[in-house]
Parts: C-alpha cells; sequence; structure tokens
C-alpha cells in the first residue's frame, strides 16, 4: 500500500461512521463513510499494481464497487503503487479522471508535550436532508 499514513485516516473515519464500511475486493480496499462528500468515500491499492492489466483489473473493480452506491467516491492512487503503468490513460478507460494530488505530511512529535486541558465536548447531528 502506497500511503499507510492516508489509509489508516481513511479507515480510522469509515470505522467510526455508523454508516460506514470497509470493503476488501481484489487488491482494492474500500473505506468509506457513505457519506456525499467525495472524499470521505475512498478506495486505493492495497499493494503496488505491477502491469497495467493488474491496474486495469483493480480498477474494474474499484468501479463495480462503488456503483451500486450511487455516492460520489475518490480513488487515490499513490505513485509508489503503479510506478511504470500507464494510470493516464487506464483511468480513463473507465471515465475517471486526475483531480488533485494528495500529499500526507508526518513529523516528529516526541517533542510535543501532553495537553494542558482536556479536550471539549462535542456533540454530532447527521443532517440527512435540506429541509
Amino acid at each position: 500500500m502506497g500511503n499507510q499514513f492516508w489509509a489508516q485516516f481513511l479507515r480510522y473515519c469509515a470505522e467510526r461512521s455508523n454508516r460506514g464500511s470497509i470493503r476488501l475486493i481484489d487488491g482494492i480496499e474500500a473505506a468509506w463513510v457513505n457519506s456525499a462528500l467525495i472524499i470521505n468515500n475512498a478506495t486505493y491499492l492495497r499493494t503496488p499494481a505491477e502491469s497495467d492489466e493488474e491496474l486495469r483489473a483493480r480498477l474494474s473493480a474499484a468501479c463495480a464497487d462503488a456503483a451500486p452506491y450511487g455516492l460520489p467516491w475518490a480513488l487515490f492512487l499513490h505513485s509508489g503503487c503503479v510506478s511504470g503503468c500507464n494510470v493516464e490513460g487506464l483511468v480513463g478507460e473507465f471515465g475517471l479522471a486526475h483531480y488533485l494530488e494528495v500529499e500526507v505530511m508526518t513529523g516528529d512529535v516526541a517533542g510535543l508535550n501532553p495537553p494542558t486541558r482536556p479536550a471539549p465536548s462535542v456533540s454530532f447531528r447527521r443532517v440527512d436532508s435540506r429541509a
């Protein structure tokens, strides 16, 4: 898997959503919150694709998995997982297009002090309609 930090974050969000789901299908992982926000419905490669044929099969599996949900979704292709593959050409075959680059920065947190006060209490309310 390309960027473990990003995958862990996406999985974390899906696990904590009362509508979330995590699906492992043919070399891909779909970690979805199942919301209308595209970045919350994420699919990514679990291991590098070794060839165009392998990437094509995974793209096909990702699209087939997403289709029944009718929600916007994002396919994250870390450059380390698709090196040597014709990514632009292959994603076009499935009606997908490059949208943006996601970079995950990590840092050394060893020097940070613990919080001086407890985190505030927060409540959430799901909005299901515009009404």
